[in-house]
């Protein structure tokens, strides 16, 4: 048995690297096609960046509004805690 040297070895594995690179990858609506689940939205759909876009910006809103009104509630839960505390803080002397 032969074996190879660390430089042989390195070329080997450059070459296995550059095979696995060069591969080609294959169309993004034969890749949608072969999902088995199904897309949540139309092939054609799916292919167009514009509407990608609007997608993703919809849900950003989205997300960014649900975010906004947990911060509010948040806010107002605190703020009506911070009253309470200082309420049951104060000495009220009764009236004579």
């Amino acid at each position: 048995m032969v074996r190879k040297t660390n430089k042989e070895h390195k070329d080997v594995s450059v070459q296995i690297t550059r095979f696995k690179n060069e591969k080609s990858r294959c169309d993004r609506s034969d890749f949608l096609k072969s999902q088995k689940k199904k897309p949540s939205m139309p092939l054609d759909h799916l292919k167009d960046k514009e509407m990608l876009k609007n997608r993703r910006l919809q849900k950003r809103n989205v997300k960014r509004e649900n975010q906004r009104r947990k911060d509010v509630s948040l806010a107002a839960a605190h703020h009506i805690e911070k009253c309470i505390d200082s309420l049951q803080n104060m000495n009220v002397e009764p009236s004579k």
